[in-house]
Order: C-alpha cells, then structure tokens, then sequence
C-alpha cells in the first residue's frame, strides 16, 4: 500500500515519549504510529507544544501555520508547528497560555486547558492540509 492511498491516522494526546511522558498514555503515542507506519499507514501525531518540549526540541521545529479561533468568549491564539522525529511527523500546538506551565494543570483549569486542545486540533488538521 503506498503512502499516497494509505489510510491516514492523526493520533491526538496529551503526551507522547519521548518528549513528555507522565503515564502510559505517553508510551501509546509514542509508538503506536511508528508501527502503524511500518504497515503501510499514514500515521501522525497532534499535541500541545509544552514548555518542556521548547527547549530541547523547539530548534527542530518548523512552523506550519498559525490562526485564531473562538474560544472561552474570545478569540484565542493558535500556532501548529511541525516536527519529524523517528520517521513520524509530529503537530505540536502552540498556546502559552494553555501549554506553557503544567501538562495537567487539574480541576476545572485542566478541563479548559484540553477543550482548548480538542477545538484547535478539529481547526488545525484542515489547515495544515492532512485530513484523517
């Protein structure tokens, strides 16, 4: 199966090793589309750009592209950058607000930091052109 007709998976999380990794979730993502790849899919993955992922992987970044949406009663912010890392592709989105303090910041703060995440990521895939 080729890579152009392949089935497309866009494999969105909180986490991913080997860039941020508190539980098991990290470990799914972090190998799941290495190996869906390896069968003949098109498989990529969508998640917050934390700070902790700046430092050490921010130079290897391109940016994609960048817009706002409405969130929370305002118009919020929303940079896609992307990585290739280990054979997979990698859109990272971008908020400081949202992303760059704590991956889980808990309560209520927790539960609008990733209705964030799921809005920008429904808004990004069809801008940066990879439709699952």
């Amino acid at each position: 199966m080729s890579k152009n007709n392949s089935l497309k998976v866009l494999l969105a999380g909180a986490e991913c090793a080997p860039f941020v990794k508190l539980g098991g979730l990290a470990d799914v993502m972090g190998t799941l589309p290495k190996e869906l790849n390896q069968i003949g899919a098109d498989a990529r993955v969508i998640m917050p750009f934390h700070s902790q992922m700046k430092g050490k992987y921010g130079a290897q970044t391109k940016h994609r592209v960048d817009f706002n949406i409405n969130f929370a009663g305002g118009e919020t912010y929303v940079g896609v950058e992307e990585l290739f890392y280990n054979d997979v592709t990698y859109y990272l989105i971008d908020n400081e607000g949202f992303f760059g303090d704590a991956v889980y910041r808990g309560g209520l703060a927790e539960g609008e930091q990733y209705a964030f995440f799921c809005r920008a990521v429904i808004e990004a895939a069809s801008r940066i052109g990879f439709i699952p």
